[in-house]
């Protein structure tokens, strides 16, 4: 009980005294910081960057001024070269003077040609200016190179008659090459032609190849190669006319051309226009290359129109011509149809004595001769 009555007295004397309570904060706040520090560290750092700006403006300009000072000596020696140049040629035109005869020593040093005197005299100081400020911009390390190759091209200068330009020649010479042409025959541009289309056809250029074969018909008729091109060209396209027609244009212009003579009778095999192939081939060449195909086509019609004596004498030509037994074969065969029963028997015989006929060949030979009565 003493002790609530303590409390109750405490209780009581606070209220009777309520001013002289202390009252404690739990944590004192915080003093906001002043704006003149901010204030002050501002311009400190300014100042601090503006300082160091000074300075490494200073520092190259002063590097600056030290590589042109180097630089500019340079100059010096360039005027006393040229003056020491013109010293030693004025010595030198001395010493050829005493050599001389008498009357060139009252020449006087004052007749120095004009060209010698603009060779001894120095060039301006303009592009060793323009090196130097190169040099001090650039900072590089061979500063005096320039200076020196400057001394060098003035020192030794280029005889007039090796700097002066020739551009009358120059223009001579190319308006000669401009001004040549090259005149080709007409069988060469047949053939340029001729080489384009092939190359064209090869591309699987059509129309150009055409073109080209036809241009080189124009330039040529009579070419050989160009007319069998075009025609093969044609017949593949399926213009068999166009073909036929282009092929018997060029015969009518050379009536003995084996080579379009054997192009036309095939064309007109592979359509079916056997009587063309005989009457086109009633006149062939026993000279030219073509001349065993153009034989066997023309005996290949007479025996398919029943020309047999005709195709007998062809194929026994052919035989000669290329001995085979095939061959000797069709003409005994031609012979017996021809009702040449003699003549039958000589070309059976002949077929079963060559080694290179077939077996069904010798064998059927052998049954028309034991049926001939030839053996």
């Amino acid at each position: 009980m003493s002790v609530i009555n303590r409390m109750l007295r405490d209780l009581d004397q606070r209220q009777h005294n309520p001013g002289g309570s202390s009252y404690t904060p739990a944590a004192s706040a915080p003093q906001p910081l002043h704006w003149a520090w901010l204030l002050a560290v501002a311009l400190g750092t300014a100042t601090l960057i503006i300082v160091a700006l000074l300075i490494w403006w200073w520092i190259n300009t002063t590097a600056v001024s030290a590589d042109t000072a180097r630089t500019m000596p340079a100059v010096e020696p360039v005027q006393q070269l040229a003056e020491q140049t013109i010293t030693v040629r004025e010595d030198q035109d001395g010493q050829q003077q005493n050599t001389e005869q008498p009357a060139a020593e009252n020449r006087s040093a004052g007749d120095l040609s004009a060209a010698e005197v603009s060779r001894a005299t120095p060039e301006p100081e303009a592009p060793v200016v323009a090196e130097l400020s190169e040099q001090s911009a650039d900072d590089s390390e061979t500063e005096t190179e320039p200076a020196s190759a400057e001394i060098k091209s003035e020192s030794k200068p280029k005889p007039e008659s090796e700097s002066k330009p020739e551009p009358e020649q120059t223009d001579a010479s190319l308006s000669s090459f401009e001004k040549k042409s090259v005149q080709l025959t007409p069988r060469e541009l047949a053939e340029n032609n001729l080489e384009k289309a092939r190359v064209a056809l090869r591309k699987g250029e059509r129309e150009k190849a055409q073109g080209l074969l036809e241009k080189a018909l124009i330039v040529m008729p009579d070419h050989v190669a160009v007319r069998s091109e075009l025609a093969a060209y044609w017949f593949g396209r399926g213009q068999v006319t166009r073909a036929i027609a282009l092929l018997r244009n060029g015969l009518e212009r050379q009536p003995m051309q084996s080579q379009w003579q054997l192009l036309h009778a095939r064309i007109l095999e592979q359509t079916g226009n056997i009587e063309d192939v005989y009457g086109s081939l009633r006149s062939i060449d026993p000279d030219a290359e073509e001349f065993p195909e153009l034989l066997q086509l023309r005996a290949m019609a007479a025996n398919q129109l029943g020309y047999f004596d005709q195709a007998a004498a062809d194929y026994a030509a052919l035989a000669v011509e290329q001995p085979r037994g095939r061959w000797w074969l069709a003409a005994a065969a031609a012979f017996e149809d021809a009702g040449n029963i003699p003549a039958a028997i000589r070309s059976y015989q002949q077929a079963v004595e060559s080694a290179d006929l077939a077996r069904e060949g010798r064998s059927y030979a052998q049954q028309r001769l034991q049926a001939l009565g030839g053996q």
